[in-house]
């Protein structure tokens, strides 16, 4: 990747996108445009049932990234065995009202000193996956890997397309450190 990704802070995106794929076993493009590679050539790299391809393309490609799901996996051993730093479980409303609680597990294996809770507004696109409308993440205190699970709870009442994750803070783009929560799915319990 470092001797295709010429900026630093456009690699890390693309690894995210990449790994977030992986760990979610979801089908993700990734289109780099050509200012980004040390060719200057425009590159697409896509995960498709696990495997990593990357293609030239002749023609000039806007950077962005699309996926056909998200990262949903339904225990923390699996989450874990994937390499995901974090896992979120009981989400739920708590007091006072309109806050949103969830208990974070860290992977033994995994540092991470600077994440953070994000919400984002997906919309399910059949024919491209889903698409991100509005990104939000919570001022919060870092969150870092730590022995203990741990509850955290934030005032917030957005539910029907809102996606509940964590996110690392350090770099410009954010990338994604645990499995995805959809916030809908609260409205069923």
């Amino acid at each position: 990747m470092t001797g295709i990704v010429s900026n630093p802070d456009v690699r890390v995106f693309v690894l995210c996108q990449v790994r977030s794929a992986i760990w979610g076993g979801y089908d993700a493009t990734v289109d780099l445009e050509s200012a980004y590679t040390s060719d200057k050539k425009a590159r697409s790299f896509r995960v498709k049932a696990g495997q990593l391809s990357v293609a030239v393309s002749d023609s000039n490609l806007s950077t962005r990234a699309s996926r056909s799901d998200l990262v949903r996996i339904a225990d923390r051993e699996d989450a874990f065995a994937k390499g995901v730093p974090f896992f979120i479980d009981e989400v739920r409303f708590a007091s006072p009202p309109d806050s949103l609680s969830f208990r974070v597990w860290s992977n033994p294996a995994m540092t991470i000193k600077n994440a953070a809770p994000r919400l984002q507004l997906a919309e399910r696109r059949s024919e491209s996956g889903y698409s991100t409308t509005v990104e939000i993440v919570i001022s919060h205190p870092p969150i870092a890997t730590q022995p203990d699970p741990r509850t955290i709870t934030f005032q917030e009442n957005r539910l029907d397309g809102w996606i509940l994750s964590l996110v690392t803070t350090e770099h410009q783009g954010r990338c994604l450190v645990s499995n995805e929560v959809e916030l809908a799915s609260l409205l069923t319990k």
